[in-house]
């Protein structure tokens, strides 16, 4: 069994995150299953390499509906790389707990940290996707309540011999499930975490913390409020419990660079707000006045692509380049997690394997080398 990388602390963790974009025509008239089982097989020899060169985890993530994300359920995805894998950590980031029966999710969890041998790393959120969440025919004013609730059915059926839950929104009869997680007492648990309410009861119950998509400066903003809300709930929440994910592509030149990832990232960001922006933000109701205003930075497309480099978003260059860029965010944040998305948009397969050979042979070993 792998330790959890909250436990590694001492050390900086270095973690794969995908999205599985569809990188072709996006039309659904388009779609091509044989394409998208070649994108299949790209991403798992994509993860099986960073396995090999020595990263940490891999973690998928869930969304529905659209060429955002090939993946509706990560957990089908894990239990893939698990067969072809024995040491790196796989984890959601995230299950949409709102979206499922939580006994199901707790089923599934349980299933792969078992399968896996105990390398399962839980990463769960609430839903804030407005086309999902609109689709589903669901209330977004529900959507805190029932993953709250939701993440309280999992744990007691991962740590209970026998459980039973009666809440607002799930009622279940006194039941063990099998199996459970071999990891004890559960698997470590992540929390997609933007707002201020849902960073407060991420650390008061003691759970790990990811944020994605934010300024260096407010990166580390948000950490502190963490740490902080963690000390006055007395959970032992530290460094090795808050997770950046940042976009990164190497190549041997930062001109190169630059050329390829910028339409790359374009792709990605058309795809996103295609996903998740809605149309008009008053449609957000107040419990997501925080995402009104996140969710306004994607309606403009930024100003150029080195004002994105420049505001720390994405990683981009030479090797040298990437390691300076991420020295700074890992410093200035006080990082022990990273969280690196390397295929994005409609990178093409060879170069986010050249990217990943480039940053693990010329990049990490300084990085750690430094931030130890």
């Amino acid at each position: 069994m792998s330790t959890p990388l909250s436990a590694r602390s001492d050390r900086l963790s270095i973690s794969i995150f995908d999205l599985v974009h569809y990188p072709y025509e996006t039309e659904p008239a388009a779609f091509d299953p044989a394409r998208a089982r070649r994108v299949y097989d790209e991403h798992l020899q994509e993860w099986a390499e960073a396995e090999r060169l020595g990263f940490d985890a891999v973690f998928l993530t869930e969304h529905h509906f659209t060429a955002y994300n090939l993946m509706p359920s990560p957990n089908v995805m894990l239990a893939a790389l698990a067969a072809r894998t024995d040491a790196i950590r796989l984890g959601t980031m995230i299950n949409v707990v709102p979206f499922h029966q939580p006994v199901r999710l707790a089923e599934e969890g349980a299933m792969l940290d078992v399968l896996s041998g105990g390398r399962l790393e839980f990463g769960v959120g609430r839903g804030i996707d407005f086309q999902e969440v609109m689709k589903l025919g669901m209330d977004f004013d529900e959507l805190r309540p029932r993953f709250e609730e939701g993440v309280d059915v999992i744990l007691k059926a991962w740590t209970q011999t026998r459980f039973a839950h009666r809440g607002t929104y799930y009622a279940i009869g006194e039941t063990p499930i099998y199996p459970r997680p071999l990891q004890r007492p559960h698997p470590p648990v992540w929390v997609a975490a933007e707002s201020p309410a849902t960073i407060e009861w991420t650390a008061g119950h003691g759970f790990g913390m990811a944020t994605i998509f934010l300024p260096t400066e407010m990166v580390r903003e948000k950490k502190n409020v963490y740490l902080e809300a963690g000390a006055r709930s007395g959970q032992p929440v530290g460094a090795g419990h808050f997770m950046l994910v940042r976009n990164v592509y190497v190549a041997p030149t930062d001109g190169e660079a630059m050329a390829d990832a910028e339409p790359a990232l374009t792709h990605m960001l058309i795809l996103f707000k295609d996903a998740a922006v809605p149309p008009d933000l008053s449609l957000l109701p107040d419990s997501y006045a925080f995402h009104r205003e996140a969710f306004r930075a994607f309606q403009e497309p930024p100003e150029s692509f080195d004002d994105v480099v420049g505001a720390g978003l994405v990683l981009c260059g030479s090797p040298e380049t990437v390691r300076r860029q991420l020295e700074v965010q890992v410093e200035v944040i006080g990082l022990r997690q990273l969280c690196l998305l390397f295929a994005f948009g409609n990178l093409p397969h060879d170069k986010v394997m050249r990217s990943l050979g480039l940053f693990a042979a010329e990049v990490m070993p300084g990085l750690r080398k430094r931030i130890p």
